[in-house]
């Protein structure tokens, strides 16, 4: 919304309807405040690492940037079949081991 200038007073402005108006014209923006997502420690392949609460194995895989489909997951001790990667979520202090598979000879 703009602001209206003040009618005069008779022939002139005063300093306190100059600085009403200038009060509301200056008013600086309201500044938004954005959370930042909840974060989970947890450990792959030895390493210490952060990462948002709630993140399934194919989130942890697309922020390692690991674009295989030749890769094995670990979660504790316990094998993750690639079909349940999208559907397992990472708990804090979980310790992972993820193996990507090497064809040659």
């Amino acid at each position: 919304m703009l602001a209206k200038w003040p009618k005069p007073n008779k022939t002139s402005v005063s300093a306190n309807q100059l600085r009403h108006f200038a009060a509301k014209v200056c008013q600086p923006p309201k500044a938004t405040v954005m959370a930042l997502p909840e974060t989970i420690d947890i450990v792959v392949n030895d390493k210490n690492l952060n990462i948002v609460a709630g993140s399934s194995v194919t989130d942890l895989l697309k922020t390692l940037d690991i674009r295989t489909k030749a890769i094995a997951v670990e979660i504790n001790h316990n094998v993750i079949p690639g079909d349940q990667h999208a559907a397992t979520t990472i708990n804090a202090n979980d310790r992972l081991e993820v193996v990507t598979l090497v064809g040659g000879g």
